[in-house]
């Protein structure tokens, strides 16, 4: 091919509240256009879309619009037709064709948007290949909520979008350990996602998040859970592994950083309260971006109990910051976090417990774990550097653009 390679991606909107999905998207499109591909993101939403995207024009690939600069993806910002009716629209199929007709690969993202079937009817129309990113949708634990809905979506459109797409693309080995049987038809492709390492080439110290942010005293060591604050992540099991760490005599910080409702947050302060470790945790609420890598390292073990998490950004944040971590076989990426050496992984999987719940679960194991690092607090350092030489081994951005590239070009290459 004697152009640059045409992509694009649709993603239903672009929020950053709306966590890890829509950062993966943007990183993905801004580092394969400074790849030199030629990248589209197609939105009905471009509300948190960098304003230097927009700048360069709101046209297609192929010059349905404007053209963006150097390195930097266009955007194309369409109405949304309505959840449902983006099936029956004629005039959305339409708008869409050009588009794709122009791309050499389309690239979909949240596979339980209604839209994204006549993207990919007319990507089968027009014989170009899509790749579908589940997200950690076709999860074990995933497809569980909300089972009645989901299983009747997948049977009359989701089946199709899979079977369709040249291939799924998983973010680990263990989320297409979980996904294959269910894309039998569809080779399914590892990559991680893209992780933007700029912030943490040059680390700004713990000073930063000490002086700004309402921490508790250095002398004990500080356990982290640094996240959306909600039940899937059980921030409640944190807390919880708090009375057997105290019954073992041991000394440490409970620190609770992340968006959250009002009512959850409250549960979790009355929780604490239940477990007599109220005076030792600290819930700091949204945590500004500027502190955030400051408060990996003002902490020392980074933990997150969760029932399910995908490729998880939080988790190569906290190494990339050289700071060790524990979490739970619901994460799709534990193998290649125990592999870095700055990974511990209880072999939990916290059971379900409803959406504002808090408390349920046997902790002995996550607090057997917590237990060790803490008392072996002055080893921790060298733990933390070897998973942060991991992330810049394995997931340095530019290598990882590559694998996408390739994928994109095996998927145009296959017969239609």
């Amino acid at each position: 091919m004697n152009r640059p390679m045409r992509i694009t991606h649709f993603i239903r909107r672009v929020r950053i509240s709306d966590g890890g999905v829509c950062r993966a998207v943007l990183d993905m499109a801004m580092y394969q256009a400074r790849a030199g591909a030629d990248v589209t993101l197609l939105t009905f939403d471009a509300t948190d879309v960098p304003s230097s995207w927009k700048a360069g024009g709101a046209g297609g690939a192929g010059g349905a619009g404007g053209a963006g600069g150097a390195g930097v993806p266009r955007v194309r910002e369409m109405p949304h037709p309505g959840r449902f009716r983006a099936l029956l629209s004629g005039r959305f199929r339409r708008d869409i064709e050009p588009l794709i007709r122009e791309s050499d690969a389309v690239h979909l993202h949240d596979m339980w948007d209604p839209a994204q079937v006549p993207i990919a009817r007319a990507c089968l129309d027009l014989r170009k290949p899509y790749i579908q990113t589940p997200h950690g949708m076709l999860a074990d634990w995933s497809l569980k909520q909300k089972k009645t809905k989901k299983a009747a979506y997948f049977a009359m459109f989701a089946r199709s979008l899979i079977d369709h797409a040249t291939f799924i693309h998983l973010t680990a080995q263990a989320e297409l350990d979980q996904s294959q049987k269910r894309h039998p038809k569809t080779t399914g492709m590892v990559i991680p996602l893209v992780f933007d390492l700029t912030p943490y080439r040059t680390l700004p110290g713990p000073e930063s998040a000490r002086k700004n942010l309402k921490l508790p005293p250095i002398e004990r060591p500080s356990l982290l859970y640094l996240s959306r604050l909600h039940y899937k992540k059980r921030p409640d099991l944190l807390i919880a592994a708090g009375r057997p760490l105290r019954d073992m005599g041991l000394e440490f910080n409970i620190v609770i950083g992340g968006p959250s409702d009002p009512g959850y947050e409250a549960m979790l302060r009355d929780f604490a309260k239940r477990e007599r470790v109220d005076d030792v945790t600290t819930i700091l609420g949204m945590v500004p971006a500027e502190y955030k890598t400051s408060l990996y390292q003002a902490c020392d073990v980074f933990v997150l109990p969760t029932s399910m998490e995908n490729f998880g950004f939080v988790y190569f944040e906290s190494l990339a910051s050289a700071t060790p971590l524990v979490t739970t076989k619901g994460t799709d990426t534990w193998k290649e976090l125990e592999a870095s050496g700055g990974g511990r992984i209880v072999n939990m999987i916290p059971s379900d417990v409803k959406d504002g719940q808090v408390g349920g679960g046997d902790v002995r194991e996550l607090a057997d774990a917590l237990a060790t690092l803490i008392r072996a607090r002055p080893s921790l350092k060298g733990m933390g550097e070897s998973g942060r030489r991991w992330v810049f081994e394995h997931l340095e951005p530019d290598d990882v653009v590559r694998q996408y590239l390739s994928m994109y070009e095996r998927a145009a290459a296959t017969p239609k």
